[in-house]
């Protein structure tokens, strides 16, 4: 197996989890299932979905690349949002830990968002490290909120310009993209918002949903995909949440594959 097969076989675990969620017809050809369903992929890049305060203070635009196969008419296609990697302090929406995945899912029939969220930390407070960085998953995870909200906006809103399916939106990411995938499904209750989280500061407002944009839409997601990352307190996964999808390296020497500290 190569690793670029690794997104087909994610994203048919992820769909068969909840069949209800796909009509039979969907799934009996190659849509959805093969990577070989469409030959060509056409990207959009730059569109804005919100924007927010990030740690130091500044207004930061929020955009995504949408990925679509080259001949794929259906305008009810399932959303994959997908968040990039980098630690919440590097990476990019176009950066190439996401595009592999980007266009695979396309070649299968997706409608696929590639999003930015805000990144870094407030360095004045270096050596409160550990609270820096819940701080920035917490970014993170408003900011894809925002952008679920902002594709059932632009369906309500917009005559659907994205020709998606607002009931089947799923998140992904990898690494640090996977744990705003992971906190964004199973942070649902403000009992569990850490401690650490200062909603006066500047850009942590909002309670769950935050105040990235787009507000007055749900930004519930029918699923997730986690690639390399991690959940600070399994607890918060309960019954009845929405299913997950989980890949790991057992030798991951960055983000333990059981239990333990990041490094």
């Amino acid at each position: 197996m190569t690793l670029r097969l690794l997104p087909a076989l994610v994203a048919l675990a992820a769909m068969s989890a909840s069949s209800s969620l796909f009509a039979q017809a969907e799934c009996d050809g190659e849509r959805y299932r093969y990577i070989s369903a469409f030959d060509n992929v056409s990207v959009s890049e730059g569109h804005v979905y919100g924007s927010n305060i990030d740690a130091i203070g500044i207004e930061t635009e929020l955009d995504f690349d949408f990925y679509e196969a080259v001949g794929n008419g259906n305008t009810n296609r399932p959303l994959l949002i997908i968040a990039h990697g980098g630690f919440f302090l590097s990476g990019s929406n176009n950066g190439m830990d996401v595009v592999p995945f980007c266009e695979d899912f396309a070649r299968m029939g997706y409608a696929v968002a590639s999003i930015s969220y805000r990144l870094g930390i407030d360095y004045a407070n270096i050596f409160d490290l550990e609270n820096e960085l819940i701080k920035a998953v917490w970014r993170a995870v408003h900011d894809g909120r925002a952008a679920v909200r902002y594709f059932r906006q632009s369906v309500e809103e917009e005559n659907n310009p994205w020709g998606i399916d607002s009931d089947r939106i799923f998140m992904g990411g990898i690494s640090a993209g996977a744990f705003l995938a992971l906190h964004h499904a199973y942070v649902d209750e403000e009992s569990e918002v850490p401690i650490s989280i200062d909603q006066t500061e500047p850009g942590m407002g909002g309670g769950l949903d935050g105040d990235s944009g787009n507000p007055g839409y749900s930004s519930d997601v029918a699923g997730i995909f986690n690639i390399c990352g991690a959940l600070k307190d399994t607890a918060w996964m309960e019954t009845g949440n929405v299913s997950i999808v989980s890949v790991h390296g057992t030798n991951d020497g960055t983000v333990p594959y059981g239990t333990g500290d990041v490094s």
